[in-house]
């Protein structure tokens, strides 16, 4: 049986908001790709490709969240440090993927990966802010 932690409402909600904003951020990327560039499926499947990767990355710290919450703490970062390495290999395959076989631009799927690393920041400012209005 799996105990949660009680803040795991808190996270599964913080794991959503990410992904919501992923989308967001997926959306405003393809919109401003389809506007300035000559070659748009090229670079927004590259795009496409690094929010995807952006996303299976939150879903998985999210299922890693409530799994390490109830091991030991060794056990928890030889799992965390195992699955981060794993992570960085499949994105680093299929980042080569897309350069190989040339059907989607690599720079433009590393920037739909940073979509991480926005809606992390994003969510976080948004959930101080929803708790300052709510005040």
């Amino acid at each position: 049986m799996v105990k949660k932690s009680k803040n795991s409402e808190n996270e599964i909600g913080f794991f959503d908001k990410i992904i919501i904003a992923d989308a967001v951020f997926l959306a405003l990327g393809e919109v401003i790709i389809f506007l300035v560039t000559q070659r748009k499926m090229y670079y927004g499947i590259g795009f496409f490709t690094g929010v995807i990767l952006a996303v299976a990355a939150s879903l998985q710290m999210k299922f890693l969240a409530n799994r390490l919450s109830c091991i030991s703490k060794k056990k928890a970062v030889i799992t965390a440090v195992s699955l981060y390495i794993i992570r960085i290999i499949i994105g680093a395959v299929i980042i080569a993927v897309l350069y190989i076989t040339d059907c989607g631009d690599p720079l433009t799927a590393l920037l739909g990966l940073f979509a991480l690393k926005i809606s992390a920041y994003g969510a976080r400012i948004f959930e101080k802010s929803s708790r300052i209005s709510l005040k």
